[in-house]
């Protein structure tokens, strides 16, 4: 299970009928266009989230990620973006206890934290980076998370409230 799957999709499953989660950079391009062609056609609610990766600001990445991979099919405003990762949002949703009982160090403030950061921080006890994700989202707490993460308590609010 993702942190989408996991964290995000219980909550917009309150607001809307049905809800899906589809990894679009796992998708082929044509594929991902196809998909969201058929949102659209059916007026259907749709949201796209991206990490904010090298770009220098949130409008720079919703631009790119337009030009790379959808065009003008995807909605600016449809698109939220996490910033810096989402591995970020993993570890916003851990107290103390919980990062003593994972074997990995308190991050109070998780806003700045990349892919290669969390890499590090995950203890060789675990056999993959799947296995450890999966242990962290049992422990997830969405109230300290919306604390510890500026990027995720904006999306919140802003998209589940």
């Amino acid at each position: 299970m993702t942190f989408f799957e996991t964290v995000l999709k219980p909550i917009f499953e309150l607001r809307y009928e049905a809800v899906w989660v589809r990894p679009y950079a796992e998708m082929k391009k044509k594929k991902c266009s196809s998909f969201l062609k058929v949102i659209k056609k059916m007026n259907e609610h749709y949201l796209c989230v991206t990490d904010i990766d090298s770009a220098p600001c949130v409008t720079e990445r919703k631009r790119r990620l337009r030009a790379q991979n959808f065009g003008s099919l995807l909605d600016e405003d449809r698109v939220a973006v996490v910033v810096r990762e989402i591995e970020g949002w993993y570890l916003a949703g851990l107290d103390k206890a919980n990062c003593n009982t994972l074997g990995i160090r308190f991050a109070g403030d998780t806003n700045s934290i990349s892919k290669e950061d969390f890499d590090r921080l995950i203890p060789r006890r675990y056999d993959s980076k799947k296995d450890f994700l999966a242990e962290v989202l049992k422990c997830f707490n969405m109230t300290i998370a919306k604390q510890k993460s500026l990027s995720f308590k904006y999306f919140i609010d802003k998209h589940c409230s």
